[in-house]
């Protein structure tokens, strides 16, 4: 008589490969929402740095900051309502008098731990500040 070899792997095998592909996702999972927050976070620097270079042109230009309402005057436009720009924060900035203001980056939905209510600033000397959660995406903005 002879004797099929038969292929295929066994149920034992089956479920150990099951059991290192749940642990491997259980943990890439994480990992993988904590960088996709930094990639959020990592919008508002921009964003701020660039109201803050452009308000200084502006000053320069004019002797005053623009208006909280002047995105065009500053040569921007609103990030926070232009469509495909920014859907994680708003931005707006203080009604500035001749030499302060700040810009503020507040943000829009909850992602990751965060809730609407974080936000980070610049002023007019360049000074930045954020709250400690939305600090630990974006560490460099002190």
């Amino acid at each position: 008589m002879k004797y099929l070899k038969e292929k295929g792997f066994t149920l034992v095998e089956l479920m150990i490969v099951i059991v290192i592909v749940g642990i491997l996702a259980a943990v890439a999972i994480p990992k993988f929402s904590i960088a996709a927050d930094k990639a959020r976070a990592s919008e508002f620097p921009t964003v701020l740095t660039g109201i803050y270079t452009n308000q200084e042109a502006y000053k320069a230009e004019s002797g005053t900051y623009a208006p909280a309402a002047g995105w065009n005057s500053i040569s921007m436009t609103d990030p926070s309502k232009t469509a495909g720009q920014s859907k994680w924060f708003n931005y707006t900035w203080t009604t500035p008098t001749s030499s302060t203001y700040t810009a503020k980056a507040t943000v829009a939905g909850k992602f990751g731990d965060l809730a609407g209510t974080e936000t980070a600033t610049i002023n007019q000397s360049g000074a930045k500040g954020c709250n400690a959660t939305l600090q630990k995406y974006a560490p460099q903005w002190k």
